[in-house]
């Protein structure tokens, strides 16, 4: 066990010295004021410990023993007691319970601390298991002792509910143990915090159950067992990697009963070495020695090159003693285990090489300085003729131990199978093997095919015959046989050969094929070298033979130079050259020439008829030009091309040229409609549509309109019958208005021509329209006078207009008030006219009755009207009405006069008092403006109005006007009055009352204290005498708190003002008051400095506070040590002030002399006192006491360096205490007299300083003057500016082993025919420094190159293996490069490491082949699909000098349109190009859109490298050829579409990217009455290239012949066109009925009226139309829909019909859409437009969902809420919600008045939910129901409701009774009556009993006065008896209260009453009988 530290040490034995101090007086409180017996198990020292979980130890802060640390809760059961005595009796029974073996002789104690937790709880109030144990602390002369006691059965349970317990178990644990407060030192009793602790009392550790006894002694906390062995080591066993040899010396405490040693040894965490620790980390025991043996040899169970913590442990006759420090070591090495995972692979691409890698093994057993793989040829082959030579193993060398994986490249077959395993070496020796690992060699190329035939295919020119045997040797499996055919250099037929001589490929067929027929890349009539070549999935073999044959005569290739051009003049005809094919392919018999309408034109309306092509004659062969005379139209664009035929047949078509006739006139304009213009008599409008064909480009379009000869009103016609051209309007122009030189109402003859550049064109038909009516002229003879007696009339006259330009259907008489008045004040707004309303065109006077002003001006016209509009207005007549009384003025404005509160201008606000007039004088009639002067108050709200006077009489009143007279400043406030704070000096309050008058808003008061002039203590006063203004509070604020600026003691003038918006009133009288006396503030100045000389004292001064706020009367001066300390282990003890005395108030110095230690950072400040009180601390003074020389450092560690024999590493802790600041730390190493190895001292054996570190450094590694293998004895001091410490304990240790210098005699050669390969020898290294295990070779790659181009990389050396430490001599076969430059060089190897290398030997390999050529990129050729363009890079390495490069494209295998292949998949060759050449672009045999495979191979003189890594692209898209079977059909039921499928064309050159598919309306129709518009192509266009089938949608009339045909397109171009294929539409429905009205049926809400017109057009007969009318989806009121929105159907009725009337089925309120439609024999048409229109109203339904609830927290209110009722029927305007008393009550007890509805008011339509707020009663249970209201009426009631009100707190309960209980002083009984009223139902009952604050033994009172609840669980209950928390002889206050589930109610009356005494003695053993 653990020692507990010198705090916990120090603590306890400072409290047990200071008992013996006080035994004599017994004053043992003096004792125990730095100790805390708490409730939760535990005892401490220096503060009290709250935390209630059991933290583990170690815990920073106080010092504890803890018993039995838990969260113990007294609440549920038991007390905890606690008592000192020096009774003798007990005294005697700790002489006698503790063991002699731990007290000593002559031990006699004398005082006892006896804490007892009784029969204890646990959290939370939990009483079924309890606790009873206890703590004793004894004090002895010699000795203390702490006792923990725990009786058997009494501890029954571990752990509370705030620990994670349940049931007292599981959790944390209780913790028993002590804690030293340091965060590192503390002890724990065996279980603690473990499940086993509830056995804590059938365990001991002096053989008694239940006792445990512990010493205290400066040594630490120790047991009855003995303490740690000391000087314990711990040593490897040369030569027994299972063995470690440990010894000890006998421990400092019990040494003499010591029975046994144990020695433990754990695998250590931290292994320096992991992978060696198999298994969990666990202890291995290393046998029991006994009592006086001092060292033992571990034999068993330990594994080799293992780090093992080990300690040793002593035992006597109590148990098993502390352990020792732990000493760790390692195992010597053995040889290792086999490696693992063995893995062998081929190499890709190498066939005679293998892959080898491993894991380390486990356990390695040592360090593992090299690795051996074997391989050997297997017994077993799968293909056995692959085997050469005996089956004998092949060694692949011997890698270094970091090494886990090898590559083989010597020795190895290809495609053979091998047997391979690996051993791992230490310096021991080999390891066991790995298992065998089986692997087979890759494949390689095979060697080349044999007995190539090849020959021609009868009748088929491109193509050839070849067959062949297979090759000897396979070398694999053939996979693939290549077949390339070149165009051979002498040609029977040169001008056959197109581009380069290279190869065509003729792809892979596979390796059991033997014969293939070339389908592809080969040309007619030319000669061929072709071979084959045998493929495995390696690659390419070699070539054989070349066999040399030749093709047969073809059709001939397209003609070249193909030029279409039209004829100047001729618009009908083209103009064809051409030039022959290249190649011909055979003598050229013929040409053919095509011209087809071009699929996209410019002007596609040019195109009549389908889309067809145009054979232009076949020519013989030598004709080269031909003209086109036949079948073309004027201005078309064609597609034309060239075919050229042989004997054979027609060849591949020329490229198209597309090129477009000339122009001609065109044709008449199409569609020609003329109109007149509404509202334009003397304009017509004209449209028309472009001629078709256009025959050119419209340039313009002439329109002509002529007065036709037969007029329905000839009277119009002004002038000869001659045409009215109306301008030459642009080409693109379809439509134009006439505006000049038509007359209106005349008829016109219209027509249009249209004109191109060539000329004019035929007119259209004529059209006959006639011009609108006109307005008529002005009527005349107009005469306007004046109405007897009438001022508000006039009468007027008048004759019909000439010319009347139409029927006079009104005349419309206008007066508008004129300009120039003789009175213009009459005019009011605006002069506009005054119209006298229209009368019909027959009257011709009327007398103006309505509108006219008195004694006005007027200028009067008439105008005539016809349909089209007013006529010219007459000449004007003036005319005035006669005078009459006049009206109000106007524009009346009042307002308040800014800055004066007591005069009016015009613009009032507000009324206050009557509305009485306040006349302010008659002003003249000139005059328009007054300011009142006299009489009006400030704020004060007038109503103001005006008239005005005639000579008549005064006239009507303004409007009134309110407004307010303006704010003016307050008077001052009332009834100020100051006075002091009590308890708070710098706070005065003030109140006052408002001023009167206010003259305003009081918006703010503003208070002012200023410091009196005269004082009673001027001395108080701080700065000039100023006012100190204490703030504005807000306007309705008449009572305000200073609490800001104010001085203590200091005396105040204080006045205040009200403030409105216009400003500060005046001030009210000053109040004069003065503040009271408060404590001083913080001394000044003060210095806290340490005592040269004396580092545990400090020296203290300051100065007077200012202000000093009184006399003081003493200062205390305080000191700290510092939370936060440089040092803070130089701190001893909890952190607490050190008080240095109170001194009197005119000292103002002071030395501490008493308690400070030696450096360390004290806190210290001062505090002055008054009468008062002690006032502020200064601000605090950090200082250090001065240092003294250090204590010597701890735990001096040497041991040496891993891998440095010269060096050794130290390390140590800091001394404790350090007493300063350490600024450096020496360390010694002397050679030791006695060494393993002398040899290895050089010189005389003195001590090797390894001076002076600096003071923060606690470890160093020894760099210099030590010698490997060599023993050293260490020690270290520290230094602080006083001077070294005391030396540290000697540790002694040996520096390691060394590398050895380098081997000599290096030689490094080449090997003759080995291009990878340099033999290399060596001799032995001098000195060697060790067993030479192995030498390492290396060849890096030299930095000079001959040839530098051959280095790959950086420059990094090349091992060539780990040779054992024999060799010395061998043979590189791995890994070097051809023709490359090394510098080689060797080391040695002993078990420490490689040594230095020798010095570098430099050589050169021989070429070799080159390296696959890199970066080869193959692409296509835009816009040439037939070629490639391929580049590449050099190869890396070269390998040599490179003197040609070839190059191949076969075609892929894998295609992504393999239907572009055609014929075998075979190579095409692409020749040998020269070393230089980089580039090549392949221009022949190539097909479009097709994937190849490229590769490029390098050649040298050696021969041909590897191939390049495959490229595989995709030559680029040519136009596709024409899709195939279309066909044309209709679509079932639908008249406006057809239906379209087609296949892919083939072959498709690209990726079909779209369809385009057109329809043409046919010339011949069935029904030609069903085109509408030109007939012109409708294109249904691109679907995409997957689609091979489409229906059209659009533009398609019914029953229509239409020419269909498809094109395919890629991403080139559009392809050729497909037959045409010519289908019809069908017949289609209707269109939709036209003006559809539907209205509502006046007093019907249920019905509708609907009337209509036919469709147009028809589409067929109407045999009838149907109605719908559905319920719209956006619904004024939605809520009136019911269920799905679905239409209405009113019948159908018969196809004459065009008006119903909806009867059935409506809803009142609701918006419906309605629509008809018509119906033919095909099916129902399309709608017509809808119609909206709603239902009227009917009274609303119920509402719904009514919900009524009480309201948390509001017994008196209900919350009713509803949802709209559906259907509404209207517009809900109001609800009523009714709650009517219900006749069944739960609680009839809570109805106050008779049972009557109680309406809650009529909310509005909107609301859905209210609060009732007035009447209801608590508790009380109500019927309620709500009423929607329209305009109609109120709806049906909703369904009833019935609530009840909530509950509320009850009253107070009654006639408390509390009495106490005889002979239980921890008790009182209380009874009680229920109150009245209960106001809910009773569930609880809570008692209180506060401790009173009058006690007559207030001593009894313990903490602070709070009450003590006894509550009581039912609400049934009216008595309890209280049994937990009351304290004897205490008088209490009690009460009770009831509770509902509102809440508790008020308390009843406080009873008063006091415990009884209590006279219960708990001691030592008197709880506990067992000690």
């Amino acid at each position: 066990m653990k020692a507990v530290v010198e705090l916990l040490v120090a603590a306890v034995e400072d409290m047990l010295t200071r008992v013996e101090t006080v035994l004599a007086d017994v004053e043992v409180d003096a004792v125990l004021e730095d100790m805390e017996v708490n409730n939760n198990g535990d005892i401490t020292f220096n503060a009290a410990y709250g935390d209630y979980s059991p933290t583990p130890f170690p815990i920073f802060g106080n010092p504890m023993i803890a018993p039995f640390l838990s969260d113990i809760d007294t609440r549920g059961a038991g007390t905890v007691w606690y008592r000192t005595t020096t009774d003798a009796s007990l005294l005697a029974n700790a002489v006698r319970d503790i063991p002699s073996i731990l007290s000593g002789p002559n031990f006699a104690p004398v005082w006892l601390l006896i804490a007892t937790w009784d029969h204890v709880g646990y959290y939370n109030s939990h009483s079924d298991k309890t606790n009873t144990f206890q703590c004793i602390l004894v004090a002895s002369n010699a000795a203390s002792f702490v006792i923990f006691l725990y009786a058997d059965g009494l501890i029954q349970w571990t752990t509370a509910d705030s620990s994670g317990g349940s049931n007292g178990f599981g959790g944390i644990q209780a913790q028993i143990g002590f804690n030293a407060g340091d965060s590192v030192n503390y002890a724990n009793v065996p279980g603690s915090r473990t499940p086993d602790v509830i056995k804590i009392a059938s365990a001991s550790n002096v053989l008694v159950p239940g006792r445990w006894i512990y010493a205290v002694r400066e040594a630490g906390i120790s047991s009855v067992v003995p303490s740690a062995p000391l000087n314990f080591t711990l040593s490897s066993v040369s030569g027994s990697p299972n063995q470690l040899s440990a010894s000890w010396t006998s421990p400092a405490t019990l040494s003499a009963n010591i029975t046994a040693y144990k020695v433990y040894c754990n695998t250590s965490a931290n292994q320096a070495f992991p992978e060696q620790v198999i298994g969990p980390n666990m202890p291995t025991v290393r046998s029991i020695v006994d009592g006086a043996t001092f060292q033992v040899a571990y034999s068993t169970g330990l594994n080799p090159f293992t780090q093992y913590d080990c300690y040793v442990v002593a035992s006597n006759t109590y148990g098993v003693g502390a352990s020792s420090i732990v000493n760790t070591c390692r195992t010597g090495q053995s040889i290792p285990t086999s490696p693992l995972a063995l893995s062998m692979s081929t190499v890709s691409g190498l066939p005679n090489q293998l892959s080898a890698s491993w894991s380390s093994p486990i356990p390695k057993n040592g360090i593992i300085i090299a690795y051996t793989i074997y391989c050997n040829t297997s017994a077993s082959q799968a293909y056995p003729e692959q085997v050469i030579g005996p089956n004998v193993p092949t060694a692949r060398s011997v890698v270094n131990g970091a090494t886990l994986a090898i590559t083989f490249s010597t020795g190895l077959n290809p495609y053979t199978q091998y047997d391979c395993y690996v051993t791992a070496n230490t310096s021991v020796g080999e390891g066991t093997q790995s298992p065998i690992i089986t692997t087979k060699t890759s494949e390689s190329v095979p060697s080349s095919p044999l007995a190539l035939s090849v020959s021609t295919v009868s009748g088929s020119p491109i193509q050839l015959s070849a067959s062949w045997s297979s090759p000897i040797p396979k070398n694999g499996i053939i996979i693939a046989y290549t077949i390339y055919c070149n165009t051979s250099a002498s040609q029977a037929y040169p001008e056959q050969v197109i581009g380069p001589n290279v190869p065509t490929a003729r792809s892979f067929v596979n390796g059991t094929m033997l014969a293939v027929i070339f389908r592809t890349g080969l040309n007619p009539y030319t000669r061929y070298d072709c071979y084959v070549t045998a493929n495995t999935s390696v690659g390419e073999g070699t070539p054989s033979p070349v066999m040399t044959t030749r093709t047969s005569e073809s059709v001939p290739s397209s003609p070249l130079a193909v030029s279409v051009s039209n004829v100047s003049g001729s618009p009908n005809q083209l103009s064809v050259s051409w030039s022959s094919p290249v190649p011909k392919n055979g003598i050229i018999i013929a040409y053919t020439i095509y011209c087809n309408t071009s699929a996209s034109q410019a002007y596609p309306e040019q195109v009549i008829g389908p889309n067809v092509p145009t054979d232009k004659s076949v020519v013989n062969g030598a004709t080269l030009a031909v003209t086109i005379s036949t079948g073309l139209n004027a201005y078309t664009q064609y597609d034309c091309y060239v075919t050229a035929n042989t004997t054979v047949g027609e060849g591949k078509p020329s490229p198209v040229i597309t090129t477009r006739t000339s122009q001609s006139v065109p044709s008449s304009p199409l569609a020609v409609s003329v109109s007149n213009v509404s509202g334009s008599p003397n304009q017509l409008s004209v449209s028309w549509s472009s001629p078709i064909p256009k025959n050119g480009i419209i340039i313009a379009y002439t329109i002509y309109c002529n007065t036709s000869a037969s007029q329905a009103y000839p009277e119009q016609v002004i002038g000869p019958n001659v045409p009215t051209a109306r301008s030459v309007v642009n080409g693109t122009t379809l439509a134009i208005t006439f505006s000049t030189g038509l007359n209106s109402y005349t008829q016109y003859d219209c027509y249009v021509t249209a004109n191109t550049s060539v000329g004019e064109g035929t007119q259209s038909p004529i059209i006959t329209t006639k011009t609108s009516e006109s307005v008529p002229s002005s009527p005349l003879a107009l005469s306007v006078s004046t109405v007897s007696g009438s001022p508000n009339q006039l009468s007027a006259s008048w004759s019909s207009p000439i010319p009347r330009n139409g029927i006079i259907i009104a005349y419309t008489i206008y007066c508008n008030t004129s300009a120039s008045q003789a009175y213009p004040e009459q005019i009011i707004g605006p002069k506009v006219p005054t119209a006298r309303s229209f009368v019909n065109g027959t009257t011709l006077a009327v007398t103006f009755r309505t509108g006219l002003s008195p004694y006005t001006r007027f200028d009067c016209y008439v105008t005539a009207n016809t349909s089209v509009g007013e006529g010219i207005p007459s000449p004007v007549m003036t005319t005035r009405t006669s005078e009459s009384v006049p009206s109000s003025p106007l524009a009346v404005s009042v307002s308040n006069v800014s800055g004066s509160p007591n005069r009016l201008s015009a613009y009032p606000e507000q009324v206050i008092g009557p509305n009485v007039p306040t006349a302010r004088s008659v002003v003249n009639g000139t005059t328009l403006a007054i300011t009142f002067s006299t009489g009006l108050n400030s704020y004060t709200q007038y109503d103001c109005y005006v008239t005005a006077n005639t000579s008549v009489g005064e006239g009507t009143q303004s409007p009134i006007i309110t407004t307010k007279t303006s704010e003016s400043v307050p008077s001052s406030p009332l009834a100020l009055s100051v006075s002091t704070v009590s308890g708070s000096p710098n706070q005065l309050s003030a109140s006052w009352s408002s001023p009167i008058p206010r003259n305003g808003i009081i918006i703010a008061y503003t208070i002012y204290c200023n410091t009196s002039a005269s004082q009673a203590y001027p001395e108080l006063v701080i700065g000039p005498n100023v006012p100190t203004a204490k703030s504005v509070v807000n306007g309705t604020t008449l009572a305000v708190t200073f609490s800001t600026g104010l001085n203590s003691y200091t005396q105040y003038d204080c006045y205040m003002t009200a403030n409105t918006s216009v400003g500060e009133g005046t001030p009210s009288p000053v109040i004069t008051t003065r503040t009271s006396q408060s404590v001083p503030s913080s001394p000044l100045a003060v210095s806290v400095s340490n005592v040269s000389g004396s580092p545990n004292q400090l020296s203290v001064s300051w100065s007077s506070p200012i202000p000093k706020n009184g006399i003081i009367i003493a200062y205390t001066i305080y000191c700290n040590t510092s939370a936060s300390q440089a040092y803070p282990e130089q701190v001893i003890g909890p952190n607490v002030p050190t008080a240095r005395s109170v001194v009197n108030g005119t000292t103002l110095a002071i030395t501490f002399s008493t308690g400070l230690n030696s450096y360390t950072q004290y806190n210290c400040y001062v505090t002055a006192n008054t009468s008062v009180g002690e006032g502020t601390q200064s601000p605090i003074i950090t200082t250090k006491t001065s240092e003294s020389v250090p204590s010597s450092p701890l735990a001096l560690s040497v041991s040496t360096v891993s891998g440095s024999p010269n060096q050794l590493s130290a390390s140590w802790s800091s001394p404790i205490p350090r007493n300063g600041i350490i600024i450096a730390y020496t360390i010694y190493c002397n050679t030791s007299a006695s060494q393993a190895y002398p040899e290895q001292i050089i010189g005389p054996k003195v001590p090797t300083a390894r001076s002076f570190v600096n003071g923060t450094t606690l470890a160093v590694t020894f760099r210099t003057g030590l010698s490997p293998y060599t023993r050293f004895d260490c020690y270290v001091t520290a230094n602080t500016s006083v001077g070294e410490g005391i030396p540290s304990p000697v540790m002694t240790t040996r520096t390691s082993e060394s590398v050895p210098s380098s081997p000599l005699a290096v030689s490094v050669s080449n090997v003759s025919g080995s291009p990878n390969r340099l033999s290399v020898s060596w001799s032995s290294p001098i000195p060697k420094n060790g067993i030479i295990i192995a030498y390492t070779i290396y060849c890096n790659t030299s930095a000079s190159q001959a040839y530098p181009e051959l280095v790959i990389g950086p420059n990094v050396p090349t091992a060539k293996s780990v040779v054992n430490g024999t060799t010395l001599a061998v043979t590189f076969s791995t890994g070097l490069n051809a023709y490359t430059q090394y510098d080689c060089y060797m080391t040695a190897n002993t078990s420490v490491g490689e040594g230095t290398p020798s010095p570098v030997i430099t050589t050169r390999t021989s070429q070799s082949v080159p390296s696959s050529p890199l970066a080869v990129s193959v692409s296509n050729v835009s816009g040439s699909p037939n070629q490639l363009s391929v580049s590449w890079s050099s190869p890396i390495p070269k390998n040599g000098i490179i003197i040609a490069y070839t190059i191949y494209c076969n075609t892929s295998a894998s295609q992504a349109y393999p239907e572009q292949v055609i014929g075998p998949n075979v190579p095409t060759a692409r020749s040998v190009v020269n070393r230089t050449t980089l580039a090549i672009t392949f221009s022949t045999g190539l097909n479009s859109y097709t994937q190849y495979d490229c590769y490029v191979t390098a050649n040298t003189s050696v021969g041909e490298g590897t191939q390049s890594p495959i490229i595989t692209t995709k030559t680029s898209e040519s136009v596709p050829s024409s899709p195939l079977a279309l066909s044309v059909s209709t679509v079932s039921g639908s008249p406006n579409q057809l239906s379209a499928s087609w296949s892919s064309p083939i072959p498709r050159n690209g990726i079909i990217i779209a369809y385009t598919i057109y329809c043409n309306t046919s010339a011949s129709q069935a029904y030609p009455e069903q085109i509408i518009g030109p007939k012109v192509p409708t294109a249904r266009s691109f679907v995409n290239g997957t689609t091979l089938a489409v229906t059209f949608r659009t533009g398609l009339s019914p029953y229509t012949r239409f020419d269909c045909y498809v094109t395919a397109n890629t991403s080139v171009g559009e392809g050729t066109q497909s037959p045409i294929i010519t289908t019809k539409t069908s017949e289609s429905v209707p269109s939709s009925p036209l003006a559809l009205s539907v209205s509502t049926v006046s007093g019907s809400p249920n019905q509708l009226s609907a009337s209509w017109s036919s469709p147009i057009p028809k589409n067929g007969i109407i045999i009838a139309y149907t109605i719908y009318c559905n319920t719209s989806a956006s619904q004024a009121y939605p809520e009136q829909v019911i269920g799905p929105n679905v239409p209405t159907a009113r019948s159908v009725v018969n196809g004459t019909m065009l008006a119903v009337m909806f009867s059935t089925g409506l809803n009142p309120y609701t918006r419906y859409d309605c629509y008809v439609t018509a119906n033919t024999s095909v099916g129902e048409g399309i709608p017509s437009p809808v119609m909206t229109t709603r239902t009227s109203e009917s009274v609303p339904s119920s509402p719904l969902a009514v919900s009524v609830s009480n309201i948390s927290g509001s017994p008196n209110q209900l919350s009713v809420s509803w949802s709209s009722p559906i259907p509404k029927n209207g517009i809900i305007i109001a609800y009523t919600i009714y709650c009517n008393t219900s006749a069944s009550q739960a609680y009839p007890e809570q109805v106050i008045r008779p049972n009557v509805p109680s309406a809650r008011s009529v909310v509005n339509g909107t609301t859905l939910a209210v609060a009732f707020s007035t009447g209801l009663n608590t508790y009380t249970q109500y019927d309620c129901y709500v009423t929607a209201n329209t305009s109609v009426g109120e709806g049906t009631p909703s369904p009833i409701i019935t609530t009840q009100t909530s509950e509320s707190v009850p009253s107070s309960p009654r006639t408390l009774s509390v009495s106490t209980v005889s002979g239980s002083p921890n008790q009182l009984s209380a009874s009680w009556s229920s109150p009245i009223p209960k106001n809910g139902i009773i569930i609880a009952y809570t008692i209180y009993c506060n401790t009173s604050a009058s006690q007559a033994y207030p001593e009894q009172v313990i903490g602070p006065n709070v009450p003590t609840a006894r509550s009581v669980g039912n609400g049934t209950m009216l008595a309890v008896m209280f049994g937990t928390g009351l304290n004897p002889y205490t008088r209490y206050d009690c009460y009770v209260t009831a509770n509902t589930s509102f809440g508790e109610g008020t308390p009843s009356p406080v009873i008063t009453t006091r415990t009884s005494e209590s006279g219960k003695q708990f001691g030592y053993l008197q709880i506990l009988p067992l000690v």
